[in-house]
């Protein structure tokens, strides 16, 4: 069985007109298939290992960010990197 390899970086997802959060909270999902090898630059980028068997590819973050409002809502992205 193989396992492919994987970067996901959560900065290419989230941008309010190019502008990143300065100081974001960011909470990955362990899913039930691939796993997370690595968290990088407290938590925007991730290593990950998907087995080719694995049927759910995807993995969520919850994304918390303060700069723009107070008390915003997180926001909630499913990422798929295959």
């Amino acid at each position: 069985m193989g396992v492919t390899k994987r970067t996901i970086n959560i900065s290419e997802y989230v941008a309010d007109g190019g502008a990143q959060c300065s100081s974001p909270s960011i909470v990955w999902d362990q899913p039930l298939c691939a796993g997370i090898i690595c968290e990088k630059n407290d938590g925007r980028t991730i290593d990950v290992a998907i087995p080719d068997d694995c049927t759910e590819k995807c993995f969520w973050v919850t994304y918390y960010c303060n700069d723009y409002c107070n008390n915003c809502d997180p926001i909630r992205l499913k990422i798929c990197p295959c």
